[in-house]
C-alpha cells in the first residue's frame, strides 16, 4: 500500500501545506514528508486523524494507497486511479460550497454589504498631487 501516495494527493486536493497539515496533527512537518515519501508507515490512528483533518473518509486514502504489484494485476491500479478521481469530485464539491455559501457576518444597519474596489488603472492621488493642482489652477 502506498499511503504516502495517497496522503500527499489527498493533502494537495485539500489544499493544505506540510507544515498546516502537521501542526493540525500536533507533530513536525518533516514526519509529514516522511510519510508522503512512503519512507515511514503511518498507524491506522494517525491515518483516521490525518483523514479528518483532511475531510475525506478514511476508506478513500485506503482506496487510493492500492497498488496493483500487490493484486498481481491492474486492479490495484485501477482502484487507485478511481480513489483519485472521487478525491477531485469531493473537492470539487466542497470548493463550490464554499463558492457559494452567504457570508457568515452581518452587514452593519444603514451600511452597504457591497465592497469597494480599486481600479487599477487609475492611482490614487496623494496629497501631495492635489496640492500642485489647486497651485496650478
Amino acid at each position: 500500500m502506498n499511503y504516502g501516495k495517497a496522503i500527499r494527493i489527498t493533502r494537495a486536493l485539500a489544499d493544505v501545506s506540510q507544515r498546516e497539515l502537521a501542526e493540525s496533527l500536533d507533530t513536525d512537518p518533516s514526519y509529514i514528508s516522511l510519510l508522503e515519501m512512503n519512507k515511514r508507515e503511518p498507524s491506522r490512528e494517525l491515518l483516521e486523524r490525518i483523514a479528518t483533518e483532511l475531510k475525506v473518509p478514511m476508506h478513500l486514502l485506503v482506496l487510493m494507497a492500492a497498488e496493483g504489484e500487490e493484486s498481481g494485476n491492474s486492479e490495484g491500479a485501477r482502484l487507485a486511479a478511481i480513489g483519485e478521481a472521487l478525491a477531485k469530485l469531493l473537492f470539487a464539491e466542497n470548493a463550490n460550497e464554499r463558492k457559494f455559501s452567504t457570508p457568515s457576518r452581518a452587514a452593519k444597519p444603514g451600511k452597504s454589504t457591497k465592497t469597494r474596489t480599486k481600479t487599477p488603472d487609475k492611482p490614487r492621488a496623494t496629497q501631495r498631487d492635489r496640492k500642485r493642482r489647486k497651485a496650478v489652477l
